[in-house]
């Protein structure tokens, strides 16, 4: 027999665990999203690099225009690659969408598998922006 102080700790459990459970999923989203946004602000990164490696190893000027250069060149090669990272690190989670989303459309019918299209290309979209 469950008494009601049983239900109520019941109750308060599962609405703890939803919350940290959309707590954790809302700043995977946030630190993705930020992640992104550090690739496209390469030039300011690049600029505290050289002003840290110029403090710390006291580089003369010809040395700190050099490695500025370097960065610079580099600069294209180093965003190519850590766009392609993010967007690896992803695709096995939407490999493993695809395959579960083609199990759900094989036991609707056809009627039904028209909506859930629907439904998986608006999740799909509201999706898209964290995992670009």
């Amino acid at each position: 027999m469950v008494t009601g102080k049983a239900k109520a700790y019941g109750v308060f459990a599962l609405v703890f665990a939803l919350g940290a459970a959309t707590g954790g999923g809302a700043a995977l989203a946030w630190a993705h999203e930020r992640r992104v946004a550090q690739l496209d602000n390469d030039h300011e990164f690049e600029s505290r690099r050289l002003r840290a490696l110029s403090r710390k190893l006291d580089l003369d000027g010809d040395q700190e225009a050099r490695i500025g250069g370097i960065l610079a060149k580099d600069h294209d090669e180093s965003r190519r690659l850590g766009r392609e990272i993010v967007e690896r690190c992803g695709q096995p989670l939407r490999d493993h969408k695809t395959a579960v989303d083609a199990e759900i459309r094989a036991v609707l019918r056809p009627d039904q598998q028209q909506r859930f299209d629907k439904l998986a290309e608006h999740h799909h979209a509201s999706l898209g922006r964290f995992m670009r």
